[in-house]
Protein backbone atom coordinates (compact mmCIF):
# COMPACT_ATOMS: atom_id res chain seq x y z
CA UNK A 1 0.00 0.00 0.00
CA UNK A 2 1.27 3.35 -1.01
CA UNK A 3 2.08 5.58 2.46
CA UNK A 4 -0.18 8.36 0.75
CA UNK A 5 -2.84 6.14 -0.17
CA UNK A 6 -6.27 6.94 1.06
CA UNK A 7 -8.89 4.14 2.53
CA UNK A 8 -11.59 5.10 1.90
CA UNK A 9 -12.76 8.30 -0.89
CA UNK A 10 -15.43 9.20 -3.15
CA UNK A 11 -14.75 10.60 -6.44
CA UNK A 12 -17.41 11.67 -9.57
CA UNK A 13 -16.15 12.08 -13.32
CA UNK A 14 -17.23 13.06 -16.37
CA UNK A 15 -16.18 11.77 -19.67
CA UNK A 16 -17.51 13.78 -22.48
CA UNK A 17 -18.68 11.80 -25.88
CA UNK A 18 -17.05 12.24 -29.27
CA UNK A 19 -19.21 14.32 -31.86
CA UNK A 20 -21.25 15.82 -29.33
CA UNK A 21 -22.96 12.40 -28.51
CA UNK A 22 -23.61 12.92 -25.15
CA UNK A 23 -21.58 12.18 -21.53
CA UNK A 24 -21.07 9.63 -19.09
CA UNK A 25 -20.98 10.73 -15.28
CA UNK A 26 -19.65 8.50 -13.05
CA UNK A 27 -19.40 8.18 -9.04
CA UNK A 28 -17.22 6.12 -7.34
CA UNK A 29 -16.70 4.92 -3.79
CA UNK A 30 -14.44 2.35 -2.33
CA UNK A 31 -13.26 1.86 1.04
CA UNK A 32 -10.64 -0.02 2.55
CA UNK A 33 -7.97 0.66 0.21
CA UNK A 34 -10.09 -0.10 -3.11
CA UNK A 35 -10.86 -3.65 -2.02
CA UNK A 36 -14.43 -2.55 -1.87
CA UNK A 37 -15.93 -0.44 -4.65
CA UNK A 38 -18.82 0.71 -6.08
CA UNK A 39 -19.58 2.60 -8.96
CA UNK A 40 -22.60 4.39 -10.61
CA UNK A 41 -22.35 5.54 -14.28
CA UNK A 42 -24.99 7.62 -16.16
CA UNK A 43 -24.66 7.62 -19.46
CA UNK A 44 -27.07 10.68 -21.44
CA UNK A 45 -27.10 9.82 -25.40
CA UNK A 46 -28.37 11.20 -28.15
CA UNK A 47 -28.70 9.83 -31.56
CA UNK A 48 -30.82 10.78 -34.40
CA UNK A 49 -32.95 12.78 -32.23
CA UNK A 50 -33.72 10.02 -29.01
CA UNK A 51 -32.23 10.72 -25.97
CA UNK A 52 -31.44 7.93 -24.02
CA UNK A 53 -30.28 7.69 -20.16
CA UNK A 54 -28.87 4.38 -18.73
CA UNK A 55 -27.49 3.67 -15.39
CA UNK A 56 -25.06 0.72 -14.83
CA UNK A 57 -23.82 -0.09 -11.48
CA UNK A 58 -20.99 -1.67 -10.57
CA UNK A 59 -20.03 -3.58 -7.15
CA UNK A 60 -16.30 -5.44 -5.78
CA UNK A 61 -16.72 -6.79 -2.37
CA UNK A 62 -14.98 -9.95 -1.38
CA UNK A 63 -13.33 -11.48 -4.74
CA UNK A 64 -16.80 -10.96 -6.51
CA UNK A 65 -17.56 -8.33 -9.21
CA UNK A 66 -21.49 -7.58 -9.03
CA UNK A 67 -22.99 -5.64 -12.04
CA UNK A 68 -26.59 -4.10 -12.84
CA UNK A 69 -28.23 -1.65 -14.70
CA UNK A 70 -31.14 0.31 -14.31
CA UNK A 71 -32.89 -1.44 -18.08
CA UNK A 72 -33.63 -4.45 -15.83
CA UNK A 73 -34.06 -6.35 -12.48
CA UNK A 74 -31.04 -8.78 -12.87
CA UNK A 75 -27.63 -8.80 -12.89
CA UNK A 76 -24.34 -10.79 -12.78
CA UNK A 77 -21.96 -11.74 -10.06
CA UNK A 78 -18.37 -13.43 -11.22
CA UNK A 79 -15.84 -14.02 -9.36
CA UNK A 80 -12.87 -11.95 -10.17
CA UNK A 81 -9.40 -13.63 -11.34
CA UNK A 82 -6.53 -11.73 -9.70
CA UNK A 83 -4.46 -13.18 -11.61
CA UNK A 84 -5.44 -11.29 -14.83
CA UNK A 85 -5.35 -7.84 -12.66
CA UNK A 86 -1.12 -8.43 -12.18
CA UNK A 87 0.04 -4.95 -12.46
CA UNK A 88 3.39 -5.99 -13.47
CA UNK A 89 2.23 -7.87 -16.33
CA UNK A 90 -1.11 -5.27 -17.21
CA UNK A 91 1.94 -2.00 -17.44
CA UNK A 92 3.88 -4.56 -19.85
CA UNK A 93 0.53 -5.74 -22.05
CA UNK A 94 -0.66 -1.81 -22.27
CA UNK A 95 2.82 -0.52 -22.85
CA UNK A 96 2.82 1.43 -19.58
CA UNK A 97 5.66 4.68 -19.99
CA UNK A 98 6.23 6.59 -16.58
CA UNK A 99 5.42 10.82 -17.66
CA UNK A 100 6.39 11.97 -14.55
CA UNK A 101 4.41 14.23 -12.50
CA UNK A 102 2.09 17.42 -12.97
CA UNK A 103 -0.65 19.20 -11.01
CA UNK A 104 -3.76 19.52 -11.08
CA UNK A 105 -6.06 21.77 -9.18
CA UNK A 106 -3.38 21.68 -6.44
CA UNK A 107 -2.85 17.43 -6.47
CA UNK A 108 0.48 16.32 -7.47
CA UNK A 109 -0.11 13.55 -10.00
CA UNK A 110 1.89 10.79 -11.04
CA UNK A 111 1.24 10.45 -15.23
CA UNK A 112 1.64 7.31 -16.99
CA UNK A 113 0.85 7.09 -21.24
CA UNK A 114 -0.40 3.68 -22.94
CA UNK A 115 -0.03 2.59 -25.78
CA UNK A 116 -1.96 -0.89 -27.32
CA UNK A 117 -3.20 -1.75 -30.70
CA UNK A 118 -6.60 -0.36 -30.49
CA UNK A 119 -6.10 3.09 -28.25
CA UNK A 120 -3.67 4.85 -26.39
CA UNK A 121 -3.87 7.74 -23.89
CA UNK A 122 -2.78 9.31 -20.73
CA UNK A 123 -4.04 9.04 -17.17
CA UNK A 124 -3.12 11.50 -14.48
CA UNK A 125 -3.12 9.43 -10.78
CA UNK A 126 -3.47 11.29 -7.13
CA UNK A 127 -3.31 8.74 -5.04
CA UNK A 128 -5.79 6.08 -6.12
CA UNK A 129 -7.38 7.70 -7.82
CA UNK A 130 -7.39 9.11 -11.81
CA UNK A 131 -7.76 12.21 -12.14
CA UNK A 132 -7.83 12.50 -15.17
CA UNK A 133 -8.12 10.24 -18.54
CA UNK A 134 -7.37 10.80 -22.26
CA UNK A 135 -7.87 8.28 -24.73
CA UNK A 136 -7.57 7.95 -28.39
CA UNK A 137 -9.70 5.29 -30.14
CA UNK A 138 -9.96 5.53 -33.79
CA UNK A 139 -9.37 8.72 -34.28
CA UNK A 140 -11.33 10.32 -31.72
CA UNK A 141 -10.04 11.39 -28.26
CA UNK A 142 -12.32 10.89 -25.46
CA UNK A 143 -11.79 12.73 -22.24
CA UNK A 144 -12.56 12.04 -18.45
CA UNK A 145 -11.72 14.10 -15.57
CA UNK A 146 -12.63 13.91 -12.05
CA UNK A 147 -15.16 16.61 -10.83
CA UNK A 148 -15.09 16.06 -7.50
CA UNK A 149 -13.08 14.28 -4.85
CA UNK A 150 -13.95 13.28 -0.77
CA UNK A 151 -11.03 12.05 1.11
CA UNK A 152 -12.11 9.45 3.71
CA UNK A 153 -15.84 10.62 3.96
CA UNK A 154 -18.26 8.43 5.88
CA UNK A 155 -19.89 5.94 3.56
CA UNK A 156 -23.42 6.04 4.03
CA UNK A 157 -24.87 2.02 4.82
CA UNK A 158 -25.23 -0.12 2.33
CA UNK A 159 -23.03 1.57 -0.14
CA UNK A 160 -21.48 -2.42 -0.85
CA UNK A 161 -24.73 -4.13 -0.73
CA UNK A 162 -26.50 -5.63 -3.96
CA UNK A 163 -30.31 -4.47 -3.64
CA UNK A 164 -32.46 -6.81 -2.84
CA UNK A 165 -34.52 -6.69 -6.08
CA UNK A 166 -31.71 -7.60 -8.27
CA UNK A 167 -31.54 -11.09 -8.97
Amino acid sequence: VMNDALKSAIYESETKLPEGMGATKSKITFDDYGKKSRTEMTTSMSMGGKSMNTTMNSLMVDGYVYSWSNMSKSGNKFKMDDSKFDPTKMKKKMNFKDEGTETIDGKVCKVASYDTEHMKGKIWIWKQVPLRLEMSMAGKVVTTNVTHVEENPSIPAGTFDVPGDIE
